[in-house]
């Protein structure tokens, strides 16, 4: 890679990030999409198919051996000078490392968070600048808190730092809409409620409604479902997990084992 790419000089660029159970690839044809819809809004070309993006990936995760991957795929504008309307000749990157999973504790015990009057550029996008994410990020460790999240002007939560939010009330989940970037692992997760039964609604949400919840629950491609037991110093519900969280984690494995050919 260039030191004049314009991913390394300007951050211009656009990544996704996938995951392997047991060697084998989750949401590959979503997560692709939603990569070349995060790359349009750049005006970045993505000139490589699916088959050629999977072949390669395959071929690395061959070499690499390992049974559970984090996947990051990353298309960059490449060299083009001072052109930011076209991308001549784009750069693929495609890296794959070992899956460490979070401590149990996180899943057992649920995680706090806090708020953040903050809001990504562009969140549609999962794009390279990620200036944002790491100045939101750097306060979270004096706070002692696993996550921020961020609510808008308007008091309305958007979405965590690196995470999807689901709020549940009795047997309805709620989830932002607007000024996102829509998570795969979110989608699956309410699928997964549909299917038990439960009420989803995409709507959105303040925070003054979000700390009134029964159960909260953020989700990322490779953490899954976390459950949230605090936000801003307030605990939410009488346990956490609470139940409805507590049997979509569950449930949200045996669908992927379902879907997957293990």
């Amino acid at each position: 890679m260039s030191v004049f790419d314009h991913g390394f000089l300007y951050g211009d660029g656009v990544y996704d990030t996938l995951r392997t159970y047991h060697g084998m690839v989750w949401q590959m044809k979503e997560h692709l999409m939603r990569l070349r819809q995060s790359a349009k809004l750049l005006l970045i070309d993505v000139p490589w198919s699916d088959e050629q993006i999977i072949g390669w990936l395959d071929t690395l995760l061959k070499k690499n051996k390992f049974q559970d991957s984090r996947i990051r795929i990353s298309v960059t504008r490449g060299v083009n000078g001072f052109d930011f309307l076209s991308s001549k000749k784009p750069t693929l990157i495609i890296i794959a490392e070992e899956l460490h999973e979070q401590p149990a504790e996180v899943y057992q015990r649920g995680v706090v968070t806090v708020t953040l009057p903050w809001h990504r550029l562009l969140p549609e996008a999962k794009t390279n600048n990620v200036l944002p994410y790491i100045l939101a990020r750097q306060p979270l460790h004096k706070k002692n808190a696993y996550e921020g999240l961020y609510v808008d002007e308007q008091g309305n939560v958007l979405e965590g730092t690196i995470t999807n939010v689901t709020a549940i009330f009795g047997k309805t989940l709620i989830a932002p809409k607007e000024g996102i970037l829509p998570g795969e692992t979110q989608k699956t997760a309410l699928l997964v409620a549909k299917k038990k039964g439960l009420e989803v609604k995409w709507e959105k949400l303040s925070l003054k409604k979000l700390l009134k919840a029964d159960e909260i629950f953020i989700t990322s491609t490779v953490r899954e479902i976390i459950p949230v037991r605090m936000v801003d110093g307030e605990k939410i519900g009488t346990v956490c997990p609470g139940p409805q969280t507590k049997m979509l984690m569950n449930a949200f494995k045996e669908y992927v084992e379902s879907v997957l050919p293990f």
